[in-house]
């Protein structure tokens, strides 16, 4: 697997595995309601039940990935394949922080996710500007 971009998918890849792996690990310490959704205070606001629940994330973070990297693939600029790896970064600080809730409800969620956000529209902001026009960007 080598080529344009194959490292970056690597730690992409590894991402969105570790968010599968850290929701496993725990998974017999996370509560049987598992918060998927906060407020704006930071504060849990809706619930998925185990086994599903601290899985979730993990999942809506390997769609957004293979979703993502389908259409940089499609592109053919190899400095644009980190951005799949960023969207699988972002999501892996969500479901880390999530984890991180349903352990400790006493988590500043809200922090830690504007913090990642943050750092996600940076390196996005960065390439965006190398992506030609398609019909899904631009």
């Amino acid at each position: 697997m080598s080529g344009p971009g194959s490292g970056a998918r690597m730690v992409g890849r590894g991402l969105v595995a570790a968010a599968f792996g850290l929701s496993a690990a725990l998974y017999t310490r996370l509560p049987d309601a598992f918060p998927t959704h906060f407020d704006v205070a930071g504060h849990a606001d809706r619930f998925i039940a185990k086994p599903l629940g601290p899985f979730v994330l993990p999942l809506i973070g390997l769609a957004t990935y293979a979703i993502v990297g389908a259409v940089v693939r499609r592109q053919r600029a190899a400095a644009l394949h980190v951005i799949p790896t960023a969207f699988a970064a972002v999501l892996f600080a969500i479901a880390a922080a999530a984890v991180r809730a349903a352990l400790d409800d006493t988590t500043d969620v809200t922090r830690w996710v504007l913090i990642a956000i943050s750092l996600f529209i940076t390196v996005l902001g960065n390439y965006l500007g190398k992506l030609r026009r398609n019909r899904w960007i631009g």
